[in-house]
């Protein structure tokens, strides 16, 4: 099921001066949990909206005006990073004017004026009036204070707007941290992922599913405590809530990931070049990263039907190590050279491309204003008539081309581009490798 719109008010607290003397500050870890979450979600067809340590009104006006706003039948996403606690079965969250008991006892929390300055993770009330067709409610807080027992946080929260779906997604279960450094949470890093146009997630189940996965997965790296990522979704509608498409999904960037640690070259690597090997794979990891965005940006700007995103992960599983001699021993930087050229070589592809968009490849003709790559462009368009013929009259349809010529102009660039490699002085320019070898370095 597809949503109508998607919008969303990313809340972050990272500094309470009135509960300082019992709750760290997570300054830092906010600002980049929200860049990072804003991000992957404009790249989902989100409009984002920030708070930045806001007080308990300015959140409760936030929320109540920005649901009560959001078109008909949209998807809300509601989002809130810093500190969260439980007073008796209740939770809450701490704003930044919230106050705290002298010290960390039930009695303390539970004093009246500390109450009234925190906020209900129950939400609904400032639900009223919103007409979105579904409302994800996202918290990433550890459930701070005495006794942690019970009920995840946030698991008795399931009400949300009064006429339609809804669902809560929380960092961590009963007496767990929700995990970070310095980059930020583990679990909103997650989210971001999951959230990113080039994954495979697409709906609310798969988006907790996969920042499920990759929030355990970098606790483990970084051998921090286990925390459990769960979902709770509303009585009525949950079945459609947990089956609404929510981001933009395409299988580019796991593939790209998972391929430069798993490839069998690294079985060529002798045990003395072990302790390299793990430094080497995160290099090649934001590589691969930054290679799969070069080419979704070059295709967002010229869709590709003959674009294979599955080439690199065969060239890396299947092609090298055949081409191997039996036997023969690489080194891990030579390994690492192998895995990068390949992944240099799809982002300096996707580069040509976005060059070839602004060409107006679909129109055949000689220009008199065309430049030197333009003009290599006509030529390669000369060299193949009985192709290039089926555009002609191409202004009549410039503005909806068909399928048909679309395919066809699309495969006249990937000649320009093929001769590219070939002709220019640089066929991978060295500045694509700059920051990836400052890294390794």
């Amino acid at each position: 099921m597809e949503d109508k719109g998607r919008v969303a008010l990313l809340i972050g607290v990272g500094a309470n001066p009135g509960a300082e003397h019992l709750l760290p500050s997570l300054a830092a870890t906010v600002t980049a949990d929200l860049e990072a979450l804003g991000t992957s979600l404009r790249g989902s067809g989100y409009e984002v909206r920030t708070l930045l340590n806001p007080s308990r009104n300015e959140i409760t006006a936030g929320i109540t005006e920005f649901s009560g706003g959001a078109p008909p039948d949209s998807t809300v996403l509601l989002y809130f990073t810093g500190h969260g606690v439980r007073i008796g079965t209740t939770d809450y969250l701490v704003p930044a004017d919230a106050r705290a008991p002298a010290s960390d006892d039930t009695a303390g929390w539970e004093q009246p004026h500390v109450r009234e300055s925190l906020l209900e993770a129950d939400i609904s009330r400032y639900l009223a009036d919103c007409s979105a067709g579904t409302v994800l409610w996202v918290i990433d807080a550890c459930r701070w204070g005495a006794g942690e027992q019970g009920a995840a946080f946030g698991s008795n929260v399931v009400a949300g707007p009064p006429h339609g779906g809804f669902a809560m997604m929380t960092s961590c279960g009963p007496g767990e941290p929700s995990g970070f450094a310095e980059t930020g949470s583990f679990f909103t890093a997650s989210l971001a992922r999951a959230f990113d146009p080039l994954t495979e997630a697409t709906t609310v189940e798969q988006v907790y599913l996969a920042a499920r996965a990759a929030t355990k997965a970098l606790s483990l790296r970084a051998q921090r405590p286990p925390q459990k990522v769960d979902i709770f979704y509303g009585h009525d509608l949950a079945e459609r809530t947990r089956a609404l498409e929510i981001a933009e999904g395409r299988r580019l960037l796991e593939p790209w990931q998972d391929v430069v640690r798993t490839s069998a070259l690294w079985e060529r690597v002798p045990e003395g070049d072990a302790e390299a090997v793990a430094h080497l794979q995160d290099c090649l990891s934001r590589l691969a990263a930054q290679a799969a965005r070069h080419v979704h940006r070059a295709q967002e700007r010229l869709p590709d039907p003959w674009a294979d995103d599955e080439y690199p992960v065969r060239l890396l599983t299947e092609r090298l190590p055949q081409l191997l001699p039996k036997g023969a021993e690489l080194s891990a930087l030579e390994v690492t050279a192998l895995i990068a050229g390949v992944l240099l070589h799809e982002t300096a592809w996707a580069d040509r491309l976005s060059q070839a968009a602004e060409l107006l490849p679909q129109l055949v003709r000689r220009r008199r204003d065309a430049d030197g790559q333009r003009r290599h462009y006509e030529q390669i368009t000369e060299q193949y008539p009985q192709i290039s013929e089926k555009l002609t009259g191409a202004y009549s349809w410039l503005a909806d081309p068909g399928d048909d010529r679309h395919a066809v102009t699309l495969w006249l660039v990937h000649r320009w581009i093929g001769e590219r490699f070939v002709t220019d002085e640089e066929p991978v320019p060295a500045v694509l490798a700059d920051e990836f070898v400052a890294r390794l370095l």
